[in-house]
C-alpha cells in the first residue's frame, strides 16, 4: 500500500503538469507549425506560446527537437483521425435504417472531422516534400484506410 505523503502527492500534481505541458506544446507546435511553417519557429516561440520561460530549456524536457515535436503531432492527429473515423462507423452504421440519411449524416461527420484536422492539412500542405514519411502516413489514413472501409 502506498502511503499518502506530501512527496507523493507534489509528485502527482507534478506528472500532471508535465502531461498538460506537452499537450500544450503539441497544441502550440501544431498551431504554430501550419500557421508559420517548420523553419518560421523556433524553440524559443513554441515556449513563449504555451507560457513557458523561452531559453530555459524546459521545451527539451518534453521533447529532443522540433522534428521530434512534429512527428509526435502528426502521429497524435492521426491516432485523433482514426479514433473519429471509428466513433463515425458506430454511430451511423446502419442505425438510422434510411440508407439516405446515413450518408448525409455520414458526410457531415466528414466535415466536422475535417474542420477539426483543418491545422494539420494546413501544415502538411505547408510543408510537403519535406518529411515524406509523415505525408505517407497521413496519406495511408486519409485515404487508403477510408477506400477500405
Amino acid at each position: 500500500m502506498v502511503k499518502n505523503t506530501k512527496e507523493n502527492k507534489v509528485s502527482l500534481v507534478a506528472s500532471k503538469k508535465h502531461g498538460v505541458t506537452r499537450d500544450s506544446i503539441l497544441d502550440a507546435g501544431l498551431h504554430l507549425f501550419a500557421e508559420r511553417g517548420f523553419d518560421g519557429i523556433s524553440v524559443k516561440d513554441i515556449e513563449s506560446a504555451v507560457g513557458l520561460t523561452p531559453g530555459r530549456g524546459s521545451f527539451y524536457r518534453h521533447f529532443k527537437s522540433r522534428e521530434e515535436l512534429l512527428e509526435t503531432i502528426v502521429h497524435r492527429e492521426v491516432e485523433r483521425i482514426r479514433g473519429m473515423r471509428d466513433l463515425q462507423q458506430r454511430a451511423v452504421g446502419g442505425s438510422l435504417g434510411d440508407r439516405r440519411a446515413e450518408l448525409i449524416l455520414q458526410y457531415r461527420l466528414s466535415l466536422i472531422g475535417l474542420e477539426q484536422i483543418k491545422s494539420l492539412i494546413n501544415l502538411l500542405a505547408r510543408e510537403y516534400g519535406r518529411f515524406p514519411e509523415l505525408m505517407d502516413q497521413l496519406h495511408q489514413l486519409l485515404v487508403d484506410e477510408s477506400t477500405n472501409n
